[in-house]
Formats: structure tokens, sequence, C-alpha cells
């Protein structure tokens, strides 16, 4: 009997395999059917993007093709430019060597006036010499100094007496 069991299971069994594998295809086929419409609702959806980047690219290109004269145009107007700081820096350097020329007159004709100003105080200050006579030397000034000093201690002393 069991001989007999086994014959009929077998059967059994390929057939239950067998719907297996029909319900995984019909399974594999619906899913494939979803993975299709997914990517064309995708490529619907993508394609004005793509089209507005096409439209995009298309209208920067003669933007693109100016922007090289542009470009020349900026570096012509940057060397216009440092060549005329150039020339500023160079009329500066003359400025700054005509001051110097002007200073060294003002205090040359500064030197000239004074000079008659200076020789009346020397002499003005040999006439005051002569009129108020020789003036005491440093060594008598200084005993006169010390001399005070201590004719100033000896009366201090003498009022501690006191």
């Amino acid at each position: 009997m069991d001989a007999n069991f086994i014959d009929m299971i077998i059967p059994v069994a390929f057939g239950l395999v067998g719907l297996a594998l029909v319900w995984l295809l019909v399974e594999l086929a619906l899913t494939m059917r979803k993975a299709r419409a997914a990517v064309e609702d995708l490529a619907k959806e993508a394609e004005p993007i793509i089209k507005d980047a096409a439209e995009l690219t298309e209208s920067l290109k003669p933007t693109v093709a100016k922007l090289d004269p542009l470009m020349d145009r900026v570096n012509l107007t940057i060397d216009a430019a440092n060549l005329e700081i150039m020339r500023v820096d160079t009329i500066l350097e003359d400025v700054g060597d005509i001051t110097n020329t002007i200073s060294n007159a003002s205090k040359t004709v500064d030197t000239i006036a004074s000079a008659p100003v200076a020789a009346v105080s020397s002499v003005s200050d040999k006439v005051r010499e002569v009129i108020n006579g020789k003036k005491a030397g440093r060594t008598s000034a200084d005993l006169a100094k010390a001399k005070r000093a201590a004719a100033a201690d000896e009366g201090q002393d003498a009022e501690v007496e006191a």
C-alpha cells in the first residue's frame, strides 16, 4: 500500500508545484506590468524637464559666445586703469620732488632772513655784558651758594637751642 500511496502523492505534489509556478509567473507578469507603467510615468514627467534644460542650454549659447569679448574688454579696461595709476604715481613723485625743492628754498630763505637777527642778537648780548659787567665764574657762584647754605644752617641751629 505504500507504493500506491506514493504513486498517488507524487502527481499531487507535482500538481501543487505546477500551481505554485503558475502563481509565481502571474505575479512576475503583474510586477513587470507595474514596473513598465512606473517607468512610462517617470519618462512622461522627466520629458518636460529635459525639454526645459535643452531650451535653457540653447538660450545660454549666445550669452556664452558674448562672454569672451566681454572679458577681453574688461582686461583692456583694467590695463588702461593700471596705466593711469602709473601716470598718477609719476605725477605724485614729481609733486614730492617739487615739495622738497620748495622746502629747501624755504629753509634757505629762513637762514638768510635769520642771519641778521642772529647778528643783532649777538651784538646786543655783548653790549649787555659790557654794560652789566663781568659775571662771576661757576666756581665763585658755587662757593657763594655753599656759604649761604652754611649760614642758614647755623641760624636754624641757634633757633633750636633757644
